[in-house]
């Protein structure tokens, strides 16, 4: 490969790895050893902690409908297994509010809160259903229920206007004759039912607590699905479904702490309000079930257990958590908790991807459109790199203009490679000319590319964003107009770029790359191939501009 040449392709080649890996990463390094042996081994128990399925024409639910969501929750157990997200469409085609949590037969995903021992309880309430007025800023639904002992466990809701968080506190007040001892817990627990297919058993990472998840395609790169946490010492941390089935979790840690299920621009957390020490701990459930169609069931529990507490008769205490349920945005994660807004995943560069972020949204605020919004921020990022990338095109120019002697040096030593190299080299010396100028500028301007990169995978803004023809920058081009403008500007660059001596395998490889990076990009979300097409075009009409100025065409 030639000098002249490794800048272009050492951008794609490090573009490409770094994606290559993260998926690598994803698919393999996270398999368990129960997955390396095809989960041959089948356990009887599959009854997900404390959830059992839904009992069919049953009415056991209350409603809260606030400004931009609507909460459901069972009365029992007192807990939500739905929530609608008014701001935020089900799908390009489909109007209805996005839907996080689940309770179905077949599938179920929830969030509960409360003091252990109310999990089966039947819960009563003032209301059926309960609506946020416009001249109230807050709504407070609250939920009671007793024991057989006497023991009455009451679950106070807190919705407020504008929020997607709710603050429930848990009461436990002791009218029996005994002591009361147990623990505040903060759970997320789901199952799923699944069909083995052709004696095969499904694994841990196709899990999904969303139903309606679109599948991935053959080429595709999806951001993290899954649990998460944080602790004082570690800020956000990734804990699987494949690890949760290898390892349970049990960590005892102070608080700031909180846990989290995530999937792409929507997360569900559970940050507790009280202080001490809270134990996080994970299970993970699989095996036949029993009077079922499916005849497969993997189910989970990811929990937050405050300390122990003993309440005499006649006394009564009160716990807190806050359940945020919504979009991955910044402004609404970073206040609630330390380090949650860390579950927008920018990678390593996350410090580089912040500041784009910030420019990026600046700029829509100006332009209205999330597709021109991704044109000029791309265009500000060449301007700040542009002399560098001149210095770097400077260098191919001139030795575009050195291709004749280039070709003399071939042609005179044919048979001697070390003094064809020499020769060259000295040429260079004598024209004032160091190769490394053409690659290092590039490679300083990877990280920002990059960094943008993660920007546009993971930032909500770009969901269901239409962009002239293109319906939804966060999927890929319908009509793949996108992918195909991309293969004719690498093609566009490459043709400017000085062609020197290369074997039947670089040639070969130089003419196949547009093609199979376009096939690659065809897969990737619009807004992602938008942005690499602004790049490549704008370095085309820069390398253009500068080997015009050099007379390199002449």
């Amino acid at each position: 490969m030639t000098s002249s040449r490794k800048p272009l392709l050492l951008m794609l080649f490090s573009f490409l790895t770094i994606m290559l890996w993260q998926a690598w990463v994803i698919d393999h390094m996270q398999k368990t050893d129960e997955e390396k042996a095809g989960l041959e081994k089948v356990v009887e128990v599959v009854q997900s902690p404390g959830l059992e399925p839904p009992l069919p024409g049953v009415d056991n639910h209350i409603t809260v409908s606030t400004d931009i969501l609507k909460v459901q929750i069972t009365k029992r157990g007192g807990f939500v297994d739905k929530v609608w997200l008014n701001e935020y469409p089900a799908s390009l085609n489909d109007n209805s509010p996005f839907t996080l949590f689940n309770y179905t037969f077949n599938q179920s995903f929830i969030a509960q809160s409360g003091f252990y021992g109310d999990q089966d309880l039947y819960f009563t309430a003032g209301a059926q259903h309960y609506n946020l007025s416009e001249d109230e800023d807050t709504l407070t639904v609250t939920l009671r229920a007793k024991n057989t002992e006497g023991v009455e466990f009451i679950k106070t809701f807190i919705f407020t206007r504008d929020q997607y968080h709710v603050v429930q506190s848990s009461t436990i007040d002791n009218q029996s004759s005994k002591k009361w001892q147990g623990s505040h817990y903060s759970t997320f627990t789901g199952y799923q039912n699944a069909e083995t297919k052709q004696g095969k058993l499904p694994t841990p990472k196709e899990f999904n607590v969303d139903p309606d998840a679109p599948k991935p395609g053959w080429f595709t790169f999806n951001t993290y699905t899954g649990p998460a946490y944080y602790t004082p010492d570690t800020p956000y941390v990734k804990f699987s479904f494949t690890e949760m089935a290898a390892k349970n979790l049990n960590k005892t840690i102070p608080t700031p702490n909180w846990i989290a299920v995530q999937q792409r621009y929507f997360i569900a957390a559970w940050i507790p309000g009280e202080g001490g020490e809270q134990t996080l701990t994970s299970s993970w459930q699989s095996g036949n079930v029993e009077k079922l169609s499916q005849n497969y069931r993997q189910s989970f529990d990811l929990t937050s257990h405050g300390e122990e507490v003993s309440i005499d008769p006649g006394q009564s205490q009160t716990r807190q958590s806050t359940l945020y349920a919504g979009p991955e945005l910044t402004s609404r994660l970073a206040p609630l908790a330390h380090g949650l807004d860390l579950t927008i995943d920018y990678g390593w560069l996350w410090f580089i991807s912040d500041l784009l972020f910030h420019v990026l949204n600046f700029v829509h605020k100006y332009l209205g459109s999330w597709g021109w919004a991704i044109i000029v921020t791309t265009l500000l990022i060449k301007l700040v790199f542009y002399k560098m990338s001149e210095s770097s095109y400077r260098t191919m120019a001139l030795q575009r203009k050195l291709q004749p002697r280039l070709e003399a040096i071939k042609e005179r030593y044919a048979d001697d490679q070390d003094k064809k190299n020499q020769a060259t080299m000295e040429l260079y010396q004598k024209e004032n000319i160091n190769p490394l100028n053409g690659c290092l500028p590039s490679l300083l301007q990877i990280p920002f590319f990059l960094a943008l990169y993660y920007v546009l995978i993971e930032s909500i803004q770009l969901r269901l964003a239409s962009f002239l023809w293109v319906p939804d920058l966060s999927s890929k081009d319908p009509y793949y107009i996108l992918p195909f403008l991309l293969i004719v500007t690498m093609v566009m660059v490459q043709r400017l770029s000085p062609s020197q001596e290369s074997d039947d395998v670089q040639e070969k490889a130089k003419q196949i790359m547009p093609i199979a990076m376009g096939l690659m990009f065809s897969q990737f979300p619009a807004g992602l191939v938008l942005y690499w097409l602004t790049n490549n075009f704008l370095s085309f009409v820069q390398q253009y501009y500068v080997m015009k100025k050099y007379n390199a065409f002449a």
